[in-house]
């Protein structure tokens, strides 16, 4: 039997292929770090915070800060406490997020990048003022005041605006 004659075969292996590299093959969003430079950024831009993403877990929730930051240090610095801390207006500091097989953010010396501070909010959190602090720049995240995290869908991100947290429809 030649099997290999037949044209039929031929078109299911080229097709066979085609869609194993288009699985196996490098994407562009999963092989960027964590941690993106910018080539063009002035090394004196000042720290901006892009992006506040609230993902709720029941009565906590996941607050994830995207934000642009330059170290103006001589050394690498990590994005860990006593760098990068979230604190609540009592001055307690809310636990970072972390997944064990993501490398916590660093930055090399004399660069900007954009990063991605994750942050664990407890129920008490949400009732409270959080301030961002970055090696003694401090970023107001939430104002003062109640935010009823019960008007967000369980396990859904939630991009917020602002420090009074209004939700971005």
């Amino acid at each position: 039997m030649k099997v290999f004659q037949r044209i039929e075969v031929w078109v299911l292996l080229l097709l066979s292929a085609g869609a194993a590299w288009y699985v196996l093959k490098p994407s562009g969003d999963r092989d960027k770090p964590w941690l993106v430079q910018n080539q063009t950024a002035a090394t004196g831009e000042a720290t901006s915070l892009r992006r506040m993403i609230l993902e709720r877990d029941h009565g906590n929730g996941r607050l994830d800060l995207e934000l642009r930051y330059t170290n103006n240090h001589p050394k690498t610095i990590q994005l860990v406490p006593p760098w990068a801390v979230l604190k609540t207006s009592e001055g307690r500091e809310v636990p970072a997020f972390f997944l064990p097989i993501e490398p916590p953010p660093s930055l090399p010396a004399k660069t900007t990048a954009d990063i991605r501070l994750r942050f664990w909010l407890d129920p008490a959190d949400f009732k409270t003022a959080l301030t961002l602090e970055l090696d003694g720049t401090r970023i107001p995240i939430k104002a003062a005041g109640i935010f009823d995290v019960g008007q967000l869908e369980n396990s859904r991100p939630t991009e917020l605006s602002g420090p009074e947290w209004k939700i971005n429809k």
